[in-house]
């Protein structure tokens, strides 16, 4: 997606709303799915995009039906590489939550959910992680080239915790 790349401040309460609100559809109609709030607006202190991750973990065996199950929900496919798609409601160019369905458990369920967990538990390094994102956020319209900008922090992080893949 292009456009600008604007950081909001904090609004935990409306996200976290907006979460449950989207973790509650999901839950009904993927009762076996872990689903986990992910990125910056899980971190209730620093600025992020005003945009809601939650991360779906399914069984591998699940996977094609559940990424059928939550687009028939209204949730559009914007992504997919091997057994991760990543869908956004309300639209592709109006993203207001982006839902990344993941395998229960495995490699990139973990390490967004250590990544937030980190971040949540150190605030130096989250306003350290914040800094970065506004850095980026000014520096660029792309939200390719914003995300990749903050890659060498994330991989830093998920180094000092042991996940370095």
């Amino acid at each position: 997606m292009s456009g600008p790349v604007r950081l909001v401040d904090p609004c935990p309460s409306r996200w976290r709303s907006l979460f449950q609100q989207h973790a509650d559809q999901l839950a009904s109609a993927l009762p076996s799915a872990d689903i986990e709030h992910i990125g910056s607006t899980a971190i209730a202190t620093i600025a992020a995009k005003d945009v809601v991750d939650i991360i779906v973990g399914v069984d591998v065996e699940a996977f094609a039906s559940a990424v059928e199950t939550t687009k028939r929900l209204g949730y559009r496919l914007d992504g997919r590489r091997d057994l991760h798609a990543w869908l956004c409601w309300p639209r592709v160019d109006d993203r207001r939550v982006i839902i990344h369905l993941v395998p229960a458990g495995g490699d990139e369920w973990v390490r967004r959910i250590r990544f937030r967990d980190v971040l949540r538990a150190d605030r130096t390094l989250a306003a350290e992680y914040e800094a970065i994102k506004q850095r980026a956020a000014d520096a660029t319209d792309d939200w390719t080239e914003y995300t990749g900008m903050k890659r060498d922090f994330v991989q830093r992080v998920l180094t000092r915790t042991g996940m370095d893949r």
